[in-house]
């Protein structure tokens, strides 16, 4: 049984029988698109059977492990202490501080000093483990499981926290390559190996392929933001729904391959020329380069050598950036699809803000900037995100999709889940003000410091009403066209 209401602000009705996953999930289709769509749930299916249990456990020792170095403080999960233990709260920070008057030395901007560290880590060390895998299996004649797991748990690190930055330095590397820049100190942002290491060497033990960041994602993504042409939309679909989530996989992994993004430029350089055969052969090299990446681990150690310690992580890294993805983008004002401060989510405090992406309206505004003007930039537009003060019980839509005390896998999840309570529960709206500077997510050493951000003035069965509307929105595709035609048989 669900609550629903007369529209997000109506009167609540209780009692009334949701339809099923299922039913929704194939509700208005034709029978083409739904033999389309069930093929790919089938497909994505498959996917989350063979991969996501590995995922899955190596990501609970990953927050064992977070939890462990802490001793346990404040519990396993969601304890508020995530990222204050001996390992991840003291030593690491003590490294950045002494390396810190050398490594700036290396960089535009002085925050980004720790990354000459993580070049260290990730470019240099987790290679040579890598080989050292290799040399054992070879010796061995057998891929170990025990070594083969503590070496991902090394890699991912604890509370999956190298992922995280591997990816989010990736992301922004390849913004700047995007933009013929880059994060290094010249001469090493135009030309040399350190401005393309984290997509072109580092990326590649973390599944990352070459081309899918610095070409299909701030090319493609960046431009089209969902609409019908983004190649990783999940505006066509519900996503309150499990089963829209285990469909949109396939399409995901299609991105993350190249494969799309190949197609993508392929028909656009065929009708339009330049500059998007330039495009097309940068994926192409980029692709080309990871699947010498794969031959070469095949080659020197073997092939399920390369399955389990690089064709893993490829699979490994689509479930994990598949929810981010979704979560970044799962609300759409159904008024005005384009809307930006609800297309894109927000969150405020947040658990695992790396690098400001928490701020990912900022980040679809501003793709180029630096991480560290984010603040400033977010309390710019701060007024946006309630249009200017006018947001309230009787303007719903104008409340931007703000949440506050969350991580963008926490949302994600209760998306899938259809937690309309939960999502409600962390919903602000809105960018308090007078709060400059102080309102995305921090260490947990210093979060302490933030005042608690106000939750949003609306009652919580409007807030859920209000959310579940902009998940179950469909912008464009076949359900979009259904929607359309049965508002207009009911005119």
């Amino acid at each position: 049984m669900a609550a629903t209401q007369d529209g997000p602000h109506g009167a609540v009705q209780r009692n009334v029988k949701e339809p099923s996953a299922w039913a929704r999930f194939f509700d208005g289709l034709g029978p083409a698109d739904t033999l389309a769509e069930g093929t790919r749930v089938a497909l994505g299916a498959l996917f989350f059977a063979t991969v996501g249990p590995f995922v899955f456990a190596s990501a609970m020792l990953s927050t064992l492990w977070e939890a462990a170095d802490r001793g346990f403080d404040g519990g396993i999960f969601l304890s508020g202490r995530e990222q204050t233990g001996f390992l991840v709260g003291t030593v690491a920070p003590a490294i950045n501080r002494v390396m810190h008057p050398f490594n700036k030395r290396l960089v535009k901007h002085e925050q980004d000093a720790y990354m000459v560290n993580a070049v260290l880590l990730l470019g240099l060390f987790v290679p040579l483990l890598f080989v050292l895998c290799g040399l054992h299996t070879l010796r061995a004649g057998y891929v170990s499981p025990l070594l083969c797991i503590a070496y991902h748990q090394f890699r991912i690190g604890p509370f999956v926290m190298n992922f995280g930055y591997v990816y989010a330095l990736a992301h922004r590397e390849g913004h700047a390559i995007a933009a013929r820049t880059g994060l290094w100190r010249a001469p090493y942002d135009k030309r040399g190996p350190l401005r393309y290491i984290f997509n072109y060497w580092i990326g590649l033990f973390f599944g990352v392929t070459p081309a899918s960041f610095d070409v299909g994602h701030s090319i493609i993504h960046h431009k089209h933001s969902n609409d019908e042409l983004d190649t990783i939309t999940c505006a066509d679909r519900p996503r309150d729904n499990w089963v829209s989530y285990v469909s949109y996989l396939p399409r995901f992994a299609l991105y993350a391959a190249n494969i799309t993004t190949l197609t993508h430029f392929w028909a656009q350089a065929r009708e339009h020329g330049q500059p998007y055969w330039r495009h097309f052969n940068n994926t192409l090299f980029g692709s080309g380069w990871y699947l010498g990446f794969v031959a070469v681990a095949a080659q020197a150690f073997g092939g399920r050598f390369a399955l389990c310690y690089v064709v893993y992580p490829f699979m490994e890294q689509v479930l994990l950036l598949m929810m981010a993805n979704w979560s970044w983008h799962a609300f759409l004002d159904p008024l005005n699809p384009l809307n930006e401060e609800v297309g894109s989510t927000t969150i405020l405090n947040g658990q695992i803000n790396v690098l400001n992406e928490d701020a990912h309206v900022t980040h679809h505004k501003y793709p180029g900037t630096h991480w560290s003007n984010t603040p400033s930039l977010l309390e710019k537009h701060r007024a946006e995100y309630d249009s200017h003060g006018a947001a309230g019980e009787h303007n719903v839509h104008a409340y931007g999709s703000v949440f506050k005390n969350t991580h963008v896998f926490e949302v994600g999840g209760l998306c899938v889940a259809a937690e309309y309570a939960e999502l409600a529960r962390r919903f602000v709206g809105s960018i308090p003000e007078g709060r400059a500077g102080a309102v995305l997510g921090v260490g947990a050493h210093e979060r302490h410091l933030l005042p608690e951000v106000p939750s949003c003035p609306l009652p919580q069965p409007v807030v859920e009403e209000l959310l579940k509307a902009r998940l179950r929105y469909c912008w464009h595709g076949p359900r979009a066209k259904a929607a359309a035609a049965t508002s207009k048989k009911d005119r």
